[in-house]
This record gives structure tokens, sequence and C-alpha cells, in this order.
């Protein structure tokens, strides 16, 4: 998955990239507009999550930064960072399902996306909004882009590209000596 997600509250656009199974196992590389990159790592219930210096420095003071620069946390259950990995749940995405059955969907137009034939597809949901559902219109059902509202008013909000189906996720390997095991530190510590 590729593509842009821009924050309601700030405006604050952030590009992701992203690779996950439906067994949970996922690398999401973002980057967020005027304030640095973080990578996220899940694998067997861990979660890994690596800030950039710019990031970390906005996140907790540049004493943090400087001492953790180039390490991975280990983040716990219930960590205000542990939902940051929930992308990574490709069940919870509109455009792979409907775990609760709150979405209402109609056809939407025929078209293309990145040269395939696609089936736009309305969801709507009172508690998530309109969304835009382009499914492949040839072979395997898959969702090949998902974006916000609908027509003329779709992808101002967020667009993600679905791409590389059937394509075993591979994970980097992360030296043992680079993981800091908790949360991150607080504010100003050193």
């Amino acid at each position: 998955m590729a593509g842009f997600v821009v924050d309601e509250d700030s405006g604050r656009r952030t590009g992701v990239q992203m690779v996950a199974d439906r067994t949970g196992q996922c690398q999401l590389k973002a980057d967020v507009e005027s304030a640095g990159q973080f990578e996220i790592l899940r694998t067997e219930g861990t979660t890994l999550f690596r800030p950039s210096a710019a990031t970390l420095t906005a996140m907790r003071g540049a004493a943090v930064a400087e001492r953790y620069r180039g390490r991975w946390f280990k983040i716990p259950a219930g960590s205000e960072y542990s939902s940051m990995a929930d992308l990574c749940d490709l069940a919870g995405l509109t455009a792979f399902g409907d775990p609760n059955g709150s979405w209402q969907a109609l056809a939407g137009e025929p078209g293309t996306v990145a040269g395939l034939a696609s089936m736009g597809v309305q969801l709507s949901s009172t508690e998530e909004g309109a969304f835009t559902a382009h499914l492949a219109a040839e072979g395997a059902m898959v969702p090949l882009r998902v974006e916000d509202g609908w027509g003329e008013s779709a992808g101002k909000k967020m667009t993600l590209d679905f791409t590389d189906y059937d394509v075993p996720v591979v994970l980097p390997a992360v030296p043992a000596g680079s993981v800091v095991d908790g949360d991150l530190p607080a504010k100003g510590a050193a």
C-alpha cells in the first residue's frame, strides 16, 4: 500500500508506504509533513517503532533524540503509540472487509487504477464517513485504491493504492542491540 492521509485536526499530510499480510506481519514507513519520518515493524505480536531524529526531537526533545538516535522502541500494549500499528490489521481496513457490519455500499462507476480496469464502490458509515473503494474488475476482486469521499470530492484527504498481492512479506532484521525494551522516554529525559 502506498499513498497519503491528511490529519483532520492539523491538516498535516502524511505519506505512507506499507507491506502487510493477513497474519499481522507489517512494515509501515511514514513521512509526516514538516515533522519527519517514522517506521513501524509488527511481527508475532511485537510492535517496534523507530522515529527519525526530527520526529523524536518534536515528540520528546533534543536530549532524547540525541540519546536514542536510530533506535527502535518496543511499544507495549496500551501505549499512546500502539494504535499506530492498527493499519497493519488488513481486516480493519474498509476495503478488505466490514468487521462491524456498519458500512453501507453502493455500486459506483467503472474506471482504471494504474492501468487496471476497476469498479468503484461507494462506502458510507455514520461513524467513519464516506469512502470510495476501487476494486479490480478482472481476476480476483481485490482493492486497487481506497480514497475518502465520492465523485469529485474523492481523494482530498486520503488516497491509498494497493499492489503486489500474493507477494510474501519479508521484514528487515533488527539488531537486538538497537531495540529499547519499552515505551518512549518522557519529554526532556536524557
